[in-house]
């Protein structure tokens, strides 16, 4: 799979942030590469590669009216959807830190100029449900 933002030159200029992105699949029945016609309208954050669970492919978008987003692509039914929620502590941030841990979808974010990382992880039960499952003090690390 490739996923990929394409032309801004393309997008609506009233709404930069969301526009066509690409998806092409590896057909290996045929041996050739085919486009998905349905792809979200917003557009992937680009420095990142996308986090995987159970055959559940995630990206972040890039920030838009102060938001971020997740996007989701199940490799077996080739659909994309959007999460419904995502923690409003990362919504605003930086999207670059998407990351399976213990099989299951998490995000992090450094707080403020503080050497504090808290990380949440998406409740496999749910897909609206985050849960916050560690702090990690680094000053206190470093003094240690």
């Amino acid at each position: 799979m490739w996923f990929y933002n394409s032309n801004a030159s393309h997008s609506d200029a009233t709404s930069p942030n969301e526009g066509l992105t690409k998806c092409e699949v590896f057909d290996f029945r045929v041996n050739a590469w085919r486009y998905l016609n349905c792809t979200p309208s917003y557009r992937i954050y680009h420095a990142q590669k996308p986090a995987s669970v159970n055959g559940t492919l995630y990206w972040f978008t890039e920030l838009y009216n102060a938001e971020i987003k997740v996007i989701v692509f199940d490799i077996i039914t080739e659909k994309f959807r959007l999460l419904p929620k995502i923690v409003p502590a990362i919504a605003s941030l930086d999207p670059s830190h998407i990351y399976t841990l213990d099989n299951a979808l998490c995000m992090s974010k450094r707080e403020g100029d503080k050497l504090i990382q808290n990380i949440w992880r998406l409740k496999k039960s749910s897909e609206d449900t985050w849960e916050k499952i560690y702090t990690i003090d680094f000053l206190l690390i470093l003094t240690n």
